[in-house]
């Protein structure tokens, strides 16, 4: 397994879809052209495309884990935001009475740190126990049963799944 930090804060793409990229290849947008007059339009979808380095070079990887730090203060934000986004014609109006509400308000201090953790489809990796980095926070991604994509494990209890999924 191979866990990914970012202790300095620099900015690299640490979104789950962006590290799926960079292990199976950069995302294509695939087309089904269908001929003048057909019934119907053709099919979309998106697949990995090049430069994958799990499907090119380390077959034995078990999974991908990524070290997380989200702030308290992002759960007040959101909570403003969708509270207030309504009440606002211009952006620029709505982020001035952002930032006095965060300066008068009581906003949550610290943060919480959690792991995304993205299964691998490699045939020759040992497969990474569903029970081991399943904190209560953590994400966990996982091949859908037809190999052909990832979807949401387990959202660490953070109401992302729903019942069915």
């Amino acid at each position: 397994m191979m866990t990914l930090a970012n202790p300095m804060n620099c900015p690299i793409p640490f979104e789950e879809s962006s590290v799926i990229a960079a292990m199976y290849g950069d995302i294509d947008a695939v087309f089904e052209i269908t001929g003048p007059g057909a019934e119907h339009e053709g099919a979309f979808w998106l697949q990995a495309g090049r430069n994958g380095k799990l499907t090119s070079d380390h077959h034995y990887i078990s999974a991908i884990a990524l070290l997380r730090e989200r702030p308290h203060s992002a759960a007040w934000a959101k909570a403003w935001f969708d509270a207030n986004r309504r009440r606002f014609d211009q952006a620029q109006d709505m982020i001035a009475a952002y930032l006095e509400a965060a300066e008068t308000q009581n906003v949550p201090q610290g943060s919480e740190v959690f792991l995304s953790v993205i299964e691998t489809i490699g045939e020759e990796a040992v497969p990474l126990p569903r029970d081991l980095l399943d904190g209560p926070l953590d994400l966990r991604y996982g091949p859908t049963l037809d190999g052909a994509g990832f979807t949401l494990l387990s959202d660490g209890g953070q109401g992302l799944l729903t019942e069915s999924g």
